[in-house]
């Protein structure tokens, strides 16, 4: 990098320190034991027993080996795992007693798996678009992705989806990096494209990108065929190394029929829903649903990044075109995988939105103001897209910042951990010394923390008469949301499994 762009990394990296900082406040929020974590997160409550497993000692050498690799929750690749692990290992070593420390363990692992890779990811996708060689529009672009409602929903919780998207911006960065040359920084796309496809599958989303970077080598660069295929091979070959590199329980037979039949499951939970159909249209009465335009952008702001991809698609100069290429052809294969699957969040779209956002048509005539002197008419339209991009900043900071402020008081906002509080007044105190215990029966999401004299039982499928008569709770604590669903006999209609 030259000095200008460095001291634009270096502008950028202050800002991202800063985001950093300012996610630490609501991270240390929502989990100051490991059930509080249900009320907030589910998913964060699933994985979390089985990382602090990974690093608990066993009673050998190979069995603590055997704790940190067996990581048994096949859902999400082991580069997630892994990297959660090596990224806590450090805090306990220095923090007593850590597993009894939930708080402090959770905000660090929100903070360098979640709120660390997004920032990064941000900054590859800012380096693509302006190369830092234009300060005021790399600032302008790296905040308004930095303060997507969505970005910023996504800093509190430790979930897979930052590291995933990391990933998929390096492959963006290198293969624009490459600029059609097909050398190492086209087989270092290689590596983290299967690494990508290793932690959630979405290095597949560049099975298009890779064909279309090849032709244009071909055609563009006149680049002999022989070699275009020869190095489509090598990228295939470098991919699937890694990624069964990065998942090494592949190589375990009774492990990988284990991650085979989870991953099974998870796409047919994906591709149908969990206990029943579940459908969604992407454009309700013409327009984008309501939470996608409050938490990344409106309709008409999706349809003018289209349109800036398109033009940066259309230059002559093929290394200013490339981005757009890669960008363009990886969303058509995101856009159709994402979009075909019956289940729907707002952290799925991460992926497709960030690098189709950073698009937007404004940057380019801002930032290439024309030499001589412009007419008023020529000078109107990027004026009119930079105060739409600004109005559409403004938009999404507001949100951000609610966002924010609801996250730093959700305990005490909580309507669960308040319910739990009035129950435990409710309920008799265990007498000192007593084995009398009181049996909680309770679903997912219900509140209710382990602790001495109550007998807490919770099961990841839905409740049956058989566990009530062999359990034979005093308490039985279920979730209004299912209460209203399942006792519906319509619901059988929409099942997934309607025997079950």
């Amino acid at each position: 990098m030259e000095q200008d762009q460095r001291n634009t990394f270096f502008i950028l990296c202050i800002f991202a320190l800063a985001v950093f900082l300012l996610a630490i406040p609501p991270n240390m929020t929502g989990a100051r034991n490991p059930e509080m974590l249900a009320v907030f997160e589910v998913d964060e409550y699933a994985q979390y027993p089985h990382l602090v497993r990974m690093l608990t000692p066993g009673g050998s050498a190979y069995q603590s080996l055997r704790n940190f690799f067996v990581y048994e929750h096949y859902f999400y690749g082991f580069p997630f795992y892994f990297f959660s692990a090596v990224t806590l290992a450090p805090l306990t070593w220095f923090v007593p007693d850590w597993t009894e420390q939930t708080a402090v363990v959770v905000c660090w692992l929100r903070q360098f798996v979640s709120v660390l890779p997004m920032l990064i990811s941000i900054l590859l996708l800012t380096w693509v678009i302006t190369k830092f060689r234009r300060r005021r529009v790399s600032i302008a672009l790296f905040l308004f992705l930095a303060m997507f409602p969505a970005v910023v929903q996504n800093h509190f919780w430790w979930h897979p989806d930052s590291l995933s998207v990391m990933l998929i911006c390096f492959v963006i960065f290198f293969l624009d990096k490459d600029n059609l040359r097909l050398s190492r920084h086209f087989f270092f796309a290689a590596a983290f494209c299967g690494m990508a496809i290793g932690t959630k599958y979405q290095g597949v989303y560049f099975a298009l990108t890779i064909p279309v970077i090849l032709l244009i080598a071909v055609i563009r660069l006149k680049m002999p065929i022989r070699k275009a295929v020869a190095s489509a091979f090598l990228f295939i070959i470098i991919m699937a190394i890694f990624i069964i590199v990065s998942n090494p329980l592949l190589f375990l037979p009774q492990e990988r029929a284990e991650i085979i039949r989870t991953q099974q499951l998870q796409f047919e939970q994906t591709s149908r829903g969990t206990f029943t159909e579940n459908r969604h249209e992407l454009f309700p009465n013409g327009n984008l649903p309501e939470p996608i335009r409050k938490n990344y952008a409106e309709t008409w702001f999706f349809i003018l990044c289209f349109g800036g991809l398109l033009i940066g698609s259309s230059q002559r100069d093929s290394k200013q075109a490339l981005p757009y290429w890669i960008i363009g052809s990886y969303l058509v294969t995101a856009g159709a995988i994402t979009f075909s699957a019956a289940t729907s969040r707002l952290h799925y779209l991460l992926p497709l939105a960030l690098p189709l956002l950073s698009c937007y048509p404004f940057l380019e005539p801002l930032s290439n103001p024309a030499a001589g002197p412009q007419k008023k008419t020529e000078r109107a339209l990027p004026v009119l897209l930079a105060v739409l991009f600004f109005l559409q900043f403004g938009i999404n900071l507001k949100t951000s910042v609610q966002t924010w402020q609801t996250h730093l008081r959700r305990e005490a906002d909580s309507p669960s951990i308040r319910f739990y509080n009035e129950l435990k007044n409710m309920l008799p105190e265990p007498a000192p010394n007593s084995n009398a215990t009181v049996k909680i029966l309770r679903d997912w999401k219900v509140y209710f923390p382990n602790q001495p004299g109550f007998a807490v039982k919770m099961d990841w499928e839905m409740l049956t008469f058989d566990q009530l008569t062999a359990f034979q709770p005093d308490v039985i604590l279920l979730e209004q949301e299912n209460i209203r669903e399942f006792a519906n006999p319509n619901v059988v209609v929409n099942a997934v499994n309607p025997e079950k």
